[in-house]
């Protein structure tokens, strides 16, 4: 597990994907999460459009697939996990981490702190995400899925999480080899 690499100071590897935090205050709830960055051949991203069904004046964002890494799984197991979970993406191998970040968020009438690693997935066809397998409440926050250019990305009226990832996705794809 590597746990202990995502979290400095966690007193063992096995970690409870939530535990109650306080910070100058305010209690925030830890969430260690993995997220994907997929890629299609065109280049463009896969994201999902979402919202707070608890507050549905907080607008709408794009955001990365993937969500909670369960105990006893590393990011990467939960990344792949969580990809079938949600979009019936099946993904052998999903390499080492491209970036890691941590934010705090309200989301459903709690305060997150939430430490997301996120991986590159790179798929050889523009497949149509299955969303036929998600929960009630997973459908309330989930309005779509799209692909999307990093031009999209970086003109889009929306927010986009994580907040540097039109530059992230361009970067990926310029340190690519020629021809993949």
């Amino acid at each position: 597990s590597n746990h202990r690499a995502m979290l400095p100071g966690a007193p063992s590897s096995r970690r409870p994907t939530w535990k109650t935090l306080c910070v100058s205050e305010i209690e925030y709830t830890f969430r260690a999460a993995a997220r994907a960055v997929i890629l299609d051949p065109a280049d463009r991203v896969l994201l999902v459009w979402g919202c707070d069904p608890a507050r549905p004046d907080a607008g709408q964002w794009w955001y990365t697939p993937g969500g909670g890494i369960e105990e006893g799984e590393s990011a990467a197991q939960a990344v792949r996990r969580e990809l079938y979970e949600e979009i019936r993406l099946t993904v052998d191998e999903v390499g080492s981490a491209i970036f890691e970040e941590t934010n705090d968020f309200e989301f459903d009438g709690h305060l997150l702190r939430q430490h997301n690693t996120f991986f590159m997935v790179r798929v050889s066809d523009t497949f149509e995400p299955d969303l036929s397998e998600l929960s009630t409440y997973e459908r309330s926050s989930l309005l779509s899925v799209e692909w999307l250019t990093v031009d999209e990305l970086r003109s889009s009226p929306y927010a986009v999480y994580p907040t540097n990832l039109a530059e992230l996705v361009a970067s990926l794809i310029s340190a690519e080899p020629a021809g993949r």
